[in-house]
């Protein structure tokens, strides 16, 4: 059994559950249950467009990759900050699941001259860097944080513009491995070489995460639930 099956199973699934509460009589249960569904329905198609990325790409053994993780991205006048990585979060790659252990930067920050924050990992979208000080990076008890000045561009401003909407997708990390360790299908990244963080548009390279972004005031955490809700009602 696969990970893209396994989700494909559930929408299965969560589809048979939709058809059933269509036969309860008009009521807010009804409402109720075909939200909750609905809502659960748009996290399975996001979870099985990434898998299937996963599924297409080369293993992770060789070369650059690139990761995203759960955290939390926020906007604060002109400056960006959250969270790249976090330690020992579990996160399911094709067919093993990968941590990243504490210190696992901390020789790539002290080493390396200069790291670049990127939007979706293109180079020719720079947003700041650790030469000129305006991305600031460091290791946390939590993960890697980052720090980063948004610059008057019209890169930095669309930027700027989503996650002041709570529209990024999240934040990401490019790297190569420089110490890891397997136990049958568990690895651990130990420690690794850096290359960029970069702002995600859309989705995280993790499956299953969501990162939420804030622009002076906390998250809408029923702003998702809301979303459906409105699509659902039209249909009434």
């Amino acid at each position: 059994m696969t990970v893209m099956s396994d989700i494909e199973e559930e929408v299965e699934r969560t589809r048979e559950a939709l058809k059933a509460a269509d036969r309860i009589p008009h009521s807010e249960e009804r409402i109720h249950q075909k939200l909750v569904l609905m809502t659960k329905l748009d996290e399975l198609f996001a979870q099985k467009a990434v898998a299937k990325r996963f599924a297409e790409s080369p293993a992770p053994t060789k070369g650059v990759e690139r990761r995203a993780v759960v955290g939390e991205l926020r906007a604060k006048g002109r400056r960006l900050e959250g969270y790249a990585a976090t330690f020992g979060a579990e996160a399911r790659i094709g067919a093993f699941t990968e941590t990243i252990a504490p210190g696992a930067f901390a020789a790539s920050l002290a080493e390396r001259a200069d790291i670049l924050a990127l939007l979706d990992h293109d180079p020719g979208k720079v947003l700041a860097r650790t030469k000129s000080k305006t991305l600031r990076l460091a290791e946390d008890s939590r993960g890697l944080a980052f720090d980063l000045d948004v610059p008057a561009t019209t890169v930095g401003n669309d930027v700027l513009a989503l996650a002041e909407r709570g529209d990024i997708g999240g934040a990401s990390f490019a790297f190569t491995i420089k110490s890891e360790q397997w136990d049958k299908e568990r690895r651990t990244l130990e420690a690794v070489d850096l290359h960029e963080i970069s702002i995600v548009s859309a989705w995280p390279a993790y499956e299953g995460t969501v990162v939420q972004a804030r622009a002076r005031s906390l998250p809408n955490e029923n702003a998702p639930r809301l979303a459906v809700a409105r699509r659902y009602l039209e249909t009434l």
